[in-house]
């Protein structure tokens, strides 16, 4: 599978779901191995690149479901995840008990009211535990929506990332 961007820009309508793995010691070769499926993007200790905030402290490994794997529903898209993954739980527990990490990093389109926030029953929560994965979620604000809401187009965003419309 070729390396793909870690970002919703593509298509920001669908949730989701990434496995990001990191250790100090991580193969990322024997990993792929291991648990059978192809990773979109890896890393090894003290690479750049643009997914990548800073020289990455120690080796990591992506997954993703295929396109035609995503669903609309963020819960949904984070079972599929799920399900795929069951299989091989013991690999991702020893990572973690090893010292290293595992985390479903779940993107999703948010309405700035939180409308469109995901639900997850306790089942999916169960089942996240005994994978031993933390869950980052990590919501996507709709523009569009948060520009809708009662602010009027002079309104940009300055260095801080903060609504201003040059006044004081």
């Amino acid at each position: 599978m070729p390396e793909q961007d870690l970002n919703l820009d593509d298509d920001p309508m669908q949730p989701r779901a990434v496995l990001i793995v990191s250790a100090p010691d991580l193969d990322t070769a024997k990993l792929t191995l291991d648990l059978g499926l192809e990773p979109i993007h890896t890393w090894a200790e003290g690479d750049a690149d643009s997914d990548l905030e800073d020289a990455a402290e120690q080796p990591g490994w992506v997954f993703a479901l295929e396109p035609d794997q995503v669903e609309l529903d963020a819960e949904q898209h984070l079972l599929n995840l799920i399900d795929v993954l069951e299989p091989k739980g013991d690999v991702l527990r020893a990572v973690v008990t090893g010292g290293g990490h595992a985390v479903i990093d779940l993107q999703w389109l948010c309405n700035i009211d939180g409308t469109s926030n995901p639900v997850l029953q306790p089942e999916t929560l169960r089942r996240l535990g005994a994978l031993g994965v933390m869950v980052d979620l990590s919501p996507v604000f709709d523009n569009d929506f948060f520009f809708g809401a009662g602010l009027d187009e002079d309104w940009e965003f300055d260095d801080e990332e903060k609504p201003s419309n040059g006044k004081q």
